[in-house]
């Protein structure tokens, strides 16, 4: 369950296009993010969550 969870933001991170807006939300803020540094996240993220279970 919670891989799946992990890996769907990736996926939606695929189908964007190289200049599409990434937003990261932070508190009750939305900030600007830039499109590798949200795939680097995400896959930084997948892997704590993998190595965890």
């Amino acid at each position: 369950m919670a891989s799946s969870l992990a890996t769907a933001p990736a996926a939606e991170l695929e189908l964007l296009n190289e200049g599409a807006n990434v937003y990261k939300l932070i508190g009750p803020v939305l900030v600007k993010q830039d499109n590798a540094e949200a795939k680097a996240n995400i896959k930084k993220r997948i892997e704590y969550i993998t190595a965890e279970l």
